[in-house]
């Protein structure tokens, strides 16, 4: 099932609303994947007119249709996550496929954690219980 309205977003704008309505999201890397795109269920002349109006850059993200959760894109895909801090609080976010880092929701702003730079953790609080809202993963992150 394709999403009702084929956007792309850049990575930075994406919201938790995005992924409550798509949890599945891939990020556009080159033309070629226009016709990947295509394949699941996007009119052409959509996906065209979409790629025009961000002048066919790199770096922005588009919602999939679950079933294409095994499809590769060369960005790569970002998944739904419910996010459960220490203190039992939830917040949605998402994570990469290489669950390398998390992003997280709160009031309204994406708060990064990520493993490959221990540096960077927006004050988040440890450790956090990841729950894959698209593949059913569950797992612990903590950035160390």
């Amino acid at each position: 099932m394709a999403p009702r309205e084929f956007n792309l977003k850049p990575q930075a704008s994406l919201t938790s609303n995005d992924f409550a309505d798509m949890p599945l999201w891939a990020g556009y890397y080159e033309p070629d994947d226009v016709n990947a795109i295509v394949r699941w269920g996007v009119p052409e002349a959509q996906v065209r007119a979409a790629l025009n109006r961000v002048n066919w850059e790199d770096d922005h993200f588009f919602p999939l249709p679950v079933e294409a959760v095994k499809s590769h894109w060369g960005r790569g895909k970002l998944y739904a996550v419910t996010a459960t801090f220490p203190d039992d609080t939830q917040h949605s976010g998402y994570v990469g496929e290489g669950r390398d880092y998390l992003v997280v929701f709160i009031e309204g702003k994406q708060r990064v954690l990520s493993a490959l730079l221990p540096d960077i953790n927006h004050g988040l609080p440890l450790p956090i219980r990841v729950n894959n809202r698209v593949t059913g993963e569950q797992w612990t992150f903590s950035a160390a």
